[in-house]
């Protein structure tokens, strides 16, 4: 699917205000059931520029409820127009250096068969045609990610999780749009491809 028009968020402290509570009136997650309330840490809601692990405020995690030792927290990655990119779910083990995702770079890549013809075709060429344009457009896509707001999960189970992400997802994408307005109910439908034969 397409992404939906988009509307600018204002900045990403405005967007964490209405998510919070902090403004009951203009609150994004008014309709949200009572036990998915429950799970979001609302007053450890924040937000960071540049998808710099240094900036992941680690702190807004203490005394949560842990699933098997990991966290889990909703992020809304946001443009450098202050327009949603995408929502998405995440874990990580505050043992380790790796905190989910969020942090993954986009990547450009050929499957097996194009890159096979890729390199019959480019030959000699191929680091120059296409290693190094795949680059140049990875540099710029990574480039749009100004950052991201974390909602920090108070769960004990992950079994809620998968649902969190939709629900909040929702209710950000019905506000706000997205350029992939989706991603938060990937593996959560059935998709049922008919036979056109």
């Amino acid at each position: 699917m397409t992404s939906q028009p988009s509307k600018s968020i204002a900045s990403m402290s405005a967007l964490v205000t209405q998510l919070n509570m902090s403004e009951p009136k203009n609150w994004l997650l008014a309709d949200l059931p009572a036990e998915a309330q429950a799970y979001i840490a609302h007053d450890r809601i924040f937000w960071f520029e540049g998808l710099d692990k240094g900036n992941f405020d680690l702190d807004q995690f203490k005394d949560l409820h842990t699933a098997n030792g990991e966290y889990h927290y909703v992020w809304i990655e946001v443009g450098q127009d202050d327009k949603i990119i995408v929502v998405g779910r995440t874990k990580f083990d505050p043992q380790t250096s790796d905190r989910g995702d969020l942090f993954r770079s986009y990547r450009v890549h050929l499957d097996k068969s194009g890159d096979e013809i890729a390199r019959l075709q480019y030959g000699d060429d191929y680091d120059a045609e296409v290693t190094d344009l795949f680059e140049a457009i990875e540099t710029k896509i990574n480039a749009y990610v100004k950052g991201a707001v974390v909602i920090p999960l108070d769960v004990a189970t992950t079994a809620d999780v998968h649902q969190l992400e939709s629900e909040i997802g929702d209710a950000v994408v019905s506000k706000y749009g997205a350029l992939n307005p989706n991603s938060h109910h990937i593996g959560r439908e059935t998709i049922v491809v008919a036979d056109e034969a």
